[in-house]
């Protein structure tokens, strides 16, 4: 989770993570060109963390001003969802009384008597207390590790930043979506509610509702988990161990500088911070930055820079050691990497068959992290 001053993302609320380091072209400028001399841009693959999301789980309540429910969604609670309904004039909507269940499927089921429609809902978060018993939420509340508000404004100000240089400056993508100009775009999501909706803003930053045909369905993808390459291959055993076996190293390596920090945190926390025991120092700082990202007062102990600083470097090497081993980098990101070689092969071979010129991925930290490492570029 990001927030403003940090060092290695710096991040204004609002706006996306290190907006400078997406590139403007210089169209005035002949001597920064965003495409250099010589080549032609042809095709662009963006991988996006979602936006600013609420905590995963409950932790640390009462701890500063940290609430039980985080009132920072209000935006993503009412939707249309697609039914199937009765027809009009099938027996149910005509006054007959109903069939007894054994008799089910009714007439109203068979022969066409049956319709495509839509309902307007409301989600609410439900809480659970002690005494097992749901208490609903607010308008604003959040579910566990929803999008926020203002994971919502970064991602529709990622989408128009987007739009800015490859629609405004460079002229490389349609300016309106519709029928004719989607298959210049591919968007596609890992089956999270938080980067669906990432996705989705993101799209509207591109092209805003007075920016796409009212006629137009903006279509994006998901896949099935055993077969997403978006994230590391949860599903294989060798990586599993690989895993585990690094998460073991790094905290054998960094649990005693958390240590350290044990007379100023323990009393907060509720005991020793470690990465090899509860409180977990991951969910812990989970917390801490989306309290900071919001504007969410913590306690001074945990807000301390060098604190979160020492936090965030034990927490790093326990997700992203495992990356030093080239066998792990394969079994995590070869299927992703592998995919994306397949489709610029592609389009080098063939370029009038393969229509596509933008595509955005919305993913996790573990997507964009597991890229760079790959690369040899995580820092």
């Amino acid at each position: 989770m990001s927030y403003e001053g940090q060092t290695h993302h710096p991040h204004t609320p609002g706006n996306p993570p290190n907006p400078h380091l997406i590139p403007l072209a210089h169209y005035n400028d002949h001597t920064q060109p965003y495409v250099p001399a010589g080549l032609e841009l042809v095709q662009a693959h963006w991988f996006v963390r979602h936006g600013e999301r609420a905590p995963v789980r409950q932790r640390l309540v009462g701890v500063g001003e940290i609430p039980a429910m985080f009132p920072l969604c209000s935006i993503g609670r009412d939707f249309r969802t697609s039914v199937l309904a009765f027809a009009s004039g099938s027996p149910s909507t005509d006054g007959t009384p109903p069939p007894p269940p054994a008799s089910l499927p009714t007439l109203a089921t068979a022969s066409g008597r049956v319709e495509a429609s839509t309902m307007e809902v409301r989600r609410l978060a439900e809480d659970v207390d002690s005494s097992a018993r749901g208490t609903v939420g607010g308008m604003s509340d959040c579910y566990w590790g929803e999008l926020t508000d203002l994971g919502r404004r970064s991602t529709l100000e990622l989408g128009a930043r987007l739009r800015s240089l490859y629609v405004d400056q460079l002229g490389f993508l349609p300016s309106t979506l519709d029928a004719t100009s989607s298959p210049s775009v591919a968007f596609r999501s890992t089956n999270m509610p938080r980067t669906i909706a990432s996705l989705h803003q993101i799209v509207e930053g591109l092209w805003g509702k007075d920016r796409r045909d009212p006629a137009y369905r903006v279509a994006f993808t998901i896949r099935g988990w055993q077969d997403e390459d978006l994230y590391p291959n949860t599903s294989c055993r060798r990586l599993r161990a690989l895993d585990t076996a690094s998460i073991a190293k790094a905290a054998e390596t960094n649990d005693p500088a958390l240590a350290e920090l044990d007379p100023a945190l323990s009393h907060i926390v509720g005991g020793p911070l470690r990465l090899s025991a509860a409180p977990k120092a991951n969910g812990v700082l989970d917390t801490a930055y989306c309290c900071r990202a919001h504007g969410i007062k913590l306690p001074r102990e945990l807000d301390d820079p060098n604190v979160l600083r020492k936090l965030e470097t034990a927490v790093v090497h326990e997700w992203f050691d495992g990356y030093k081993n080239p066998e792990f980098r394969k079994l995590a990101m070869g299927r992703l990497l592998g995919s994306l070689r397949q489709s610029l092969d592609a389009k080098i071979r063939s370029p009038a068959d393969e229509p596509t010129k933008l595509a955005v991925y919305a993913c996790h930290d573990t997507s964009v992290a597991g890229i760079l490492n790959a690369l040899d570029c995580f820092g």
